[in-house]
């Protein structure tokens, strides 16, 4: 038998401290989030953030991610492989081996305004 909060009816609380915890299931792992600014611009104009592919390693790829960098948003984690169509904003592992924006075809930098130290968050 477990309790409301899903631990086994045998297992105590103490003055906040939880004895033993149990997952539940159905319930939904708490979503990530990580905060970056762009810190240089790529020579084709993209907006380089100092958010490195190793801190994405666990974020998802699809839309269920989305980048906001200033009042720009973009979803989904791409590769160079990508094939989106020109003037598409879209976030990518760049050759830098961090997370860039890009403007397929254009500059980043020129469509969007954006400059060195604006903030870039990632949510999923």
């Amino acid at each position: 038998m477990q309790t409301a909060l899903g631990m086994p009816a045998s297992t105590s609380y103490n003055g906040g401290c939880l004895a033993h915890l149990v997952p539940i299931s159905g319930v939904s792992p708490v979503p990530g989030k990580i905060e970056g600014a762009v810190v240089a611009i790529s020579d084709s104009g993209n907006l380089i953030t100092n958010i490195s592919a190793e801190q994405l390693r666990d974020a998802p790829r699809g839309e269920s991610v989305t980048i906001t960098c200033d009042e720009h948003e973009t979803v989904g984690i791409f590769g160079h492989d990508h094939q989106e169509p020109p003037m598409t904003l879209l976030a990518l592992i760049g050759g830098s081996n961090h997370l860039e924006l890009e403007i397929v075809g254009d500059s980043a930098k020129i469509m969007l305004g954006v400059r060195v130290g604006e903030k870039v968050l990632v949510k999923w």
